[in-house]
């Protein structure tokens, strides 16, 4: 296999010279194919790297429609003359008609061909209901949904496409974007692959929303219903975005509602516990060790029953999935 060319196409330099004409800003990079698929790198490693997307160039996501097939702007009149085709260009050569169309079409069918024994128990604890994310019928628009959700960013109340910028990869271990009231930005010296964390997840929730592997750091509860001490104990599985504060508690019909509690961190064992302790201190009916330790195990035996259902199964999703439940297994075990 030969090493992809360091020098960026034509196409490419003229789609970044018209986006630096639109006020954006792009420099020293280039998109070509890595470790994750299609990918931003610096040209000259050596150099610094810069992306800005200002704020008049970043596309509300319900300002965005498929034509034809492609991506579109719906309506242009806020943007600048002639930005409306390049976006369309843009996203038919470089994002949504390059890869992203495919892969997200690939894991959508590869999900919900799973057998239904996985399906049933992804959708009891949370992650997954086929009927509702993928219908039949309407494939080509949930596609296009999945493709919007993986890609937007919540900025001053509202979540946009940004262009160019989308085209960079997660790691976990990476900073976010910049975020200003001018719009997003991106600057450094990049070795290898440009790469940004876009959220908090774990393994399983990152391949679920996302369609890719990840060794996340964390990991979250799924849903279950327990008895503690008499009194029953709905947890609501999920992220916590605010992870270094105490979940949230409902009561409804004398059941006690945890909300998205974290019970793992690879990178501070300590925390989870800590935060679970402090989020339940004012209900002197719960030991709040007794019952982390029950949504552990039962977490642990959740995953395994996942990957019993799947065992013998054969194609790429069905082992993402194996993959994802094994990293979460073993970023359960980071705990005091």
């Amino acid at each position: 296999m030969s090493e992809p060319s360091p020098y960026p196409s034509r196409r490419w330099v003229s789609l970044i010279k018209e986006f630096q004409s639109f006020g954006g800003t792009a420099i020293n990079v280039i998109q070509r194919e890595g470790e994750f698929g299609l990918g931003l790198f610096p040209i000259d490693p050596s150099k610094p790297v810069e992306l800005r997307a200002p704020k008049n160039l970043l596309v509300p996501t319900d300002n965005i429609i498929l034509k034809n097939g492609n991506i579109a702007i719906k309506n242009d009149e806020k943007f600048p003359p002639g930005y409306a085709n390049w976006y369309e260009r843009f996203q038919s050569d470089f994002s949504w008609g390059a890869e992203a169309k495919h892969s997200i079409q690939s894991f959508e069918e590869g999900l919900r061909s799973l057998p239904k024994d996985c399906l049933l128990l992804l959708e009891k604890f949370g992650f997954y209901v086929s009927s509702d994310r993928y219908p039949q019928g309407k494939e080509v628009d949930a596609i296009f949904q999945r493709f919007i959700k993986t890609r937007q960013i919540n900025w001053q109340g509202n979540t946009y496409l940004m262009p160019i910028i989308e085209l960079i990869n997660h790691s976990p271990r990476r900073q976010s974007w910049g975020v200003s009231d001018n719009g997003i930005h991106i600057k450094g010296q990049f070795d290898g692959e440009m790469l940004v964390r876009y959220s908090i997840a774990d393994p399983l929730i990152r391949l679920i929303q996302y369609g890719f592997n990840c060794r996340e750091p964390m990991c979250f509860s799924i849903n279950q219903k327990l008895i503690h001490n008499g009194r029953t104990v709905l947890v609501r599985g999920g992220i916590n975005y605010e992870v270094l504060k105490p979940f949230k508690i409902e009561i409804r019909k004398n059941k006690y509602i945890l909300n998205n509690p974290i019970l793992s961190h690879s990178l501070n064992p300590k925390l989870p516990r800590k935060i679970f302790r402090e989020s339940l201190k004012d209900y002197n009916w719960i030991d709040a060790d007794e019952l982390f330790e029950e949504i552990h195990m039962r977490n642990n035996i959740a995953l395994i029953k996942i990957l019993k259902s799947i065992h013998s199964t054969h194609g790429s999703v069905c082992s993402q999935l194996t993959n994802a439940c094994l990293d979460q297994l073993e970023i359960l075990r980071h705990r005091y």
